[in-house]
């Protein structure tokens, strides 16, 4: 599940349970750090419950000192991890400046995170707008829009302000960029973001070289069906508690792919008609990553084997398939291979260059944007 799930999840647990928990959300972020604004981290008295703000830096002071903070209602603080010198004898050496807003989670509206949950599990992405900064006394710090398809909940108690900050999130939801923006509005601003449900990978294969696949897939929080073989158990129990495993018609699995709003897809079944009936099916599919494991040449033909039958193949279609897929790491195992498709997937997903971090010019991460809207007054 992807990290905004685990922290709807973990907080209607702690709801069931009566127990108390915070939330800190990551605003704004300067100089090197771990995360983007928009991260998130649920915790209670006894620790984390879900998420995090950091690599690890400020998770176990925000457990012990945000009950404390936030006493009194919601509140912003600054957290300075840059260290005091050049070679970073002092401080954590993170070289960051991070701002959070750090709230008990009962002071939001009930059933709020239960939306955000429900759409994304159905889904549905999300744009939420959350109040980080207001000089208006009747705005409070940490109030939120939920904007998704037809859905809206909103806990802004200004007309002009709900208007503004809906048209930045229904916006926001049109273009889908994940990446979050502050609005500034008449004396109020908002963090803008759309939370995507987590992608979800569909493995046509269930061979042994399929389960590191699956297991990395996982361990990333997407959600992953194995494509199963009927009257083959043995391909159900080797996946049983790693992931969903389906034995229906190949038409009826895509057709269910369609209806997810982050696919992938790897053929890896290792027997050349059946992937060339996968890959025909997949070649129009709205697919954000197609792999096929095998060399190029196999790939090759079994393009024109599809073209063959069913004419000239489309551009678009050919651009998202991966073959042979993954990336050059040397991979030589079952593991490392699984370990370079699914950080060429990754990489598909967030639409970023492939390469050494090391190589790459200037920032890691693009700066937060600003976007002004018009007077609320």
């Amino acid at each position: 599940m992807s990290e905004i799930t685990a922290v709807c999840r973990a907080w209607l647990e702690a709801q069931k349970l009566g127990e108390p928990v915070w939330l800190a959300t990551l605003m704004r972020a300067e100089g090197s750090s771990y995360r983007r604004p928009g991260a998130r981290l649920l915790f209670g008295h006894d620790g984390v419950r879900a998420g995090a703000v950091s690599g690890g830096c400020l998770e176990r002071e925000l457990v012990r000192t945000g009950p404390w903070l936030t006493q009194h209602g919601p509140v912003c603080r600054t957290f300075d991890a840059r260290a005091d010198d050049d070679d970073g004898a002092r401080g954590s050496g993170c070289l960051g400046r991070l701002e959070l807003l750090l709230e008990p989670l009962s002071l939001l509206a009930d059933g709020a995170l239960g939306v955000i949950a429900r759409e994304l599990e159905a889904e549905r992405p999300v744009a939420l707008a959350t109040v980080i900064a207001s000089n208006l006394p009747h705005v409070r710090l940490g109030a939120r829009l939920l904007q998704s398809g037809q859905t809206r909940i909103t806990e802004l108690s200004d007309p002009n302000l709900e208007r503004s900050l809906t048209e930045s999130a229904t916006r926001a939801l049109a273009v889908r960029d994940a990446r979050a923006t502050l609005v500034e509005s008449a004396g109020v601003t908002a963090l803008v973001e759309v939370l995507e449900p987590a992608p979800h990978l569909f493995v046509f294969g269930a061979g042994v070289d399929a389960v590191p696949v699956v297991r990395l897939a996982t361990l990333l929080g997407w959600n992953v069906t194995v494509a199963g073989s009927a009257g083959r158990p043995s391909a159900r129990e080797r996946f049983i508690k790693l992931a969903r495993v389906s034995e229906r018609p190949l038409p009826d699995l895509v057709a269910e792919l369609r209806r997810c709003a982050r696919p992938l897809a790897l053929i890896m079944s290792h027997d050349y008609r059946q992937d060339r009936a996968t890959l025909a099916e997949l070649l129009a599919a709205p697919l954000r990553y197609l792999g096929v494991l095998g060399p190029a040449r196999r790939t090759a033909r079994l393009l024109d084997d599809i073209e063959a039958d069913g004419g000239p193949l489309a551009t678009a279609a050919m651009s998202r398939i991966f073959g042979p897929a993954g990336l050059a790491l040397g991979a030589e195992t079952p593991e490392e291979i699984a370990l370079s498709i699914v950080a060429e997937a990754q990489a598909a997903l967030a639409t970023t260059p492939r390469g050494s971090l090391r190589e790459r010019a200037g920032k890691i991460h693009a700066p937060l944007a600003l976007a002004l809207q018009g007077d609320s007054s």
